[in-house]
């Protein structure tokens, strides 16, 4: 499959449209942005080019993965080689949990064929955090327990993002403003009001938990 051209396309909110891959592959155009529940075709168009299944067919997939790694979108297909049509707007088969958002449009190995990266698009949701990934904690770091259910937040006493933290769990808070604080790898803000300072050994041998917590 080979996109000949693939415009990048930007909206705010929603996403943006990565230039694709162009080699032997789906052969086409198209433009596409990544939303919180699908993916919208913003008037694509490709055409198979290469049998990489031995049955004159190309066999292809789209993976959706969020910020933290988790697959929440896979489709896998095929069409006859000579076939030309739109990508096409379709909803996620799972549900995302950590901005950003990127989907690959990948025509598959076979046949002789190596696989390929077709297009690649990425975007992101309002209402999901940010996965704070990296090589390993920032030096600026505070242990944190929660002593009830505490929900997760866009930004200090912004809307919920619909995750949240258990009662017994421990995070790393690495900012804070007015009282709420930035956690690591989670993403989001939570509320220090229901959280306590704990030693950052705390759960491991020789430093037991609170009494509420034993067992959860």
């Amino acid at each position: 499959m080979r996109l000949v051209r693939f415009a990048l396309f930007a909206l705010a909110i929603v996403g943006l449209a990565v230039p694709a891959v162009a080699t032997q592959a789906f052969s086409g155009s198209g433009n596409g942005i990544v939303g919180c529940t699908g993916f919208a075709d913003l008037g694509s168009s490709f055409t198979a080019d290469r049998d990489n299944t031995g049955t004159a067919q190309e066999a292809y997939q789209f993976i959706g993965t969020d910020g933290a790694g988790n697959v929440f979108h896979f489709f896998a297909s095929s069409v006859n080689v000579g076939f030309t049509g739109p990508v096409g707007n379709f909803s996620w088969s799972g549900t995302p949990q950590f901005n950003p958002l990127t989907v690959r449009f990948i025509s598959l190995a076979g046949n002789g064929f190596q696989e390929q990266l077709v297009a690649q698009w990425t975007g992101e949701c309002p209402g999901l955090p940010t996965f704070f990934g990296g090589p390993g904690l920032p030096g600026k770091r505070n242990l944190v327990l929660f002593l009830s259910d505490t929900p997760v937040l866009q930004e200090p006493g912004g809307a919920p993002t619909g995750l949240a933290m258990k009662t017994c769990q421990t995070a790393f808070v690495i900012d804070e403003k007015d009282g709420f604080a930035r956690l690591f790898v989670m993403g989001g803000w939570v509320s220090l009001a229901s959280t306590v300072d704990v030693p950052e050994e705390y759960g491991q041998r020789g430093f037991p938990v609170l009494p509420q917590c034993v067992g959860k």
